[in-house]
């Protein structure tokens, strides 16, 4: 009937602690700003589902597997995950990854083997170190503001970066920040602010590469040694 001609559900900002009678037909469902504590089974059925909104929730943790494969958008942010799973092949057309302000401490070595995802935002979490993602050629931008990173693997895969996002952490080591981004020759943006002093105020500049910034500051620092020699 009616029901199944449905492609677009949005209840957020509501009381919802469930979710029941979801149409398979479903193209995008909305459901941010609730207090679901668990995403419904029901959600797997929905084999066309595009697009999940489940921010602002009560959730503490997330079985990718029961998601259906037909995704490519998802917004798990600003929930109570502390932990997440391997989702190498449980959503593989996903484009786009929303998971800041929850309270990931870590998260598992290749944990993404996505050929198609594009953004990614793990922002505002609780991470010390990033170990090696997995497979991301497609990836554009990545945001890692407001953790507790030291260090954070090469970014071997991601050839088309170009948005990258490091403000608010403990990065101290200029060398293992260039070190990592390397592989990423089509970097325009970099945000190091907010970080130990040594690599705050570094930055790309406009139209500038990754191999232009090491050679920037290779010349500053041996700038630096001839000034202090001469002193």
């Amino acid at each position: 009937g009616e029901m199944e001609r449905l492609r677009v559900v949005s209840v957020e900002r509501n009381q919802l602690h469930t979710i029941d009678d979801l149409t398979p037909s479903l193209h995008v469902l909305k459901l941010g700003e609730n207090q679901l504590a668990s995403v419904s089974s029901q959600i797997s059925k929905c084999t066309s589902l595009a697009q999940l909104e489940l921010q602002r929730n009560q959730l503490t943790e997330l079985d990718f597997g029961s998601l259906p494969g037909s995704l490519t958008h998802l917004d798990i942010s600003a929930n109570r995950i502390s932990e997440v799973s391997s989702i190498a092949t449980s959503v593989p057309l996903l484009c786009s990854l929303a998971v800041y302000g929850n309270q990931l401490s870590k998260i598992p070595e290749n944990w993404l083997q996505h050929v198609m995802l594009k953004h990614l935002w793990l922002n505002a979490n609780c991470l010390s170190s990033l170990p090696p993602l997995g497979l991301l050629p497609m990836l554009q931008s990545l945001h890692l503001n407001d953790n507790q990173l030291t260090k954070i693997a090469p970014l071997h895969s991601c050839v088309v970066l170009h948005t990258l996002d490091l403000s608010f952490n403990q990065l101290s080591s200029l060398d293992q920040i260039i070190h990592s981004i390397s592989p990423c020759r089509r970097l325009r943006k970099l945000s190091l602010n907010d970080n130990p002093s040594a690599v705050s105020y570094t930055h790309l500049r406009a139209h500038e590469t990754p191999e232009h910034l090491v050679c920037r500051l290779l010349l500053e620092k041996k700038k630096k040694k001839i000034h202090h020699q001469l002193i």
